[in-house]
């Protein structure tokens, strides 16, 4: 029976969460509610996203106690001093929250320290047990999380890849459809830009994750990047093509015309949707030649298209449309050799 990662992420919290207590009860470990807190804060559905969020709270705890702490050493008797610093501290680290996680953890562990150890003979001493409590907490978090059920971000990542591209060939088509239909749907526009947005972060989000796996190579850091990158550029190639100045534009011309650029729009997408297939099914991918050579016709139509209309394309908004939408799917096929070049060497890496 397969375990969803929900249930997976709540059985490995739990785990380190009892894992915390008894730690806690052996060792009579001071404030103890800080690796319990640091356990569940740090463990994420991803081993990339686990060891990140354990970077940044070590990173933010270990400069706000030092900060806390010599805060309380040199002014331990200047209440309103420490009044105005509480809420200096306070409302940096909400501000700070959606931003960094490590500047949050910084200002709230100031704060912290500050509470607990301004009175205090010898704040060092609360501050050091808060560090101690904080590494202890991060080192079950990330056995846990390296023991029981590891869920690679790269699997997460390699799946998002595809639904981006996707996004970017439904979206395509969907735009290549509307060039040469006589029916306008804006909504149906809309509702896929607005998808390929949302798998482009998620995309992204995977990506971060994955940079900071330790088992995942450098190389596959850098393909996975590079068809990320693509497919952002893809996103604003398409964003840029004009859907109702470039319908205005393909309906001026004859007949002839337009069903020969309606060809030449019909193969790139062809090929885009191959490509989307060849990744999802893992199959073999579409001949890098055939992109080479719709690239090729493409630069052949607007040398054709900029010859025909002289100096007048340039003045004219139909002629220009017309320029600017054979650009647009010349460089939407000269990405897709970049991605199909990209995945093949992923691939590789793999085997």
């Amino acid at each position: 029976m397969k375990i969803s990662m929900n249930i997976q992420q709540a059985i490995r919290v739990a785990i380190a969460a009892t894992l915390a207590v008894v730690v806690l009860n052996e060792f009579n470990v001071g404030h103890g509610f800080w690796v319990l807190l640091t356990v569940v804060v740090v463990m994420q559905s991803t081993l990339g996203a686990s060891v990140h969020r354990a970077r940044l709270r070590l990173a933010g705890t270990v400069l706000g106690v030092f900060f806390g702490a010599l805060f309380c050493a040199l002014l331990p008797d200047h209440d309103g001093v420490f009044y105005i610093f509480a809420i200096v501290m306070l409302f940096a680290g909400v501000y700070s929250f959606p931003i960094s996680y490590a500047w949050f953890m910084f200002f709230l562990t100031a704060l912290v320290i500050a509470i607990f150890s301004y009175h205090a003979p010898n704040p060092w001493g609360f501050a050091t047990l808060r560090l101690i409590d904080t590494l202890i907490g991060l080192a079950i978090a990330l056995l846990v999380s390296f023991v029981v059920w590891p869920l690679p971000a790269a699997r997460l990542h390699h799946q998002a890849l595809f639904e981006s591209l996707q996004a970017c060939e439904l979206y395509f088509s969907t735009i290549v459809g509307l060039y040469f239909s006589e029916q306008y749907d804006r909504e149906v526009l809309e509702l896929h830009q607005e998808q390929l947005e949302s798998q482009l972060q998620k995309n992204q989000q995977y990506y971060d994750e994955l940079r900071y796996e330790p088992s995942a190579l450098f190389d596959q850091r850098y393909i996975s990047g590079s068809i990320l990158r693509s497919e952002e550029k893809l996103q604003g190639m398409l964003l840029s093509m004009r859907v109702t100045a470039y319908r205005s534009a393909v309906s001026s011309l004859d007949v002839a015309t337009q069903e020969k650029f309606k060809q030449l729009a019909g193969e790139i997408s062809r090929i885009f949707k191959a490509l989307v297939d060849a990744v999802n099914q893992d199959s073999s991918l579409p001949k890098r030649d055939d992109l080479r050579v719709a690239t090729q016709q493409l630069k052949s139509a607007i040398a054709t298209w900029e010859s025909s209309q002289d100096k007048m394309i340039y003045t004219s908004n139909e002629g220009m449309n017309i320029l600017l939408f054979l650009t647009g799917l010349r460089q939407v096929s000269g990405e897709l050799r970049y991605i199909h070049m990209a995945v093949k060497q992923l691939r590789a890496l793999k085997n």
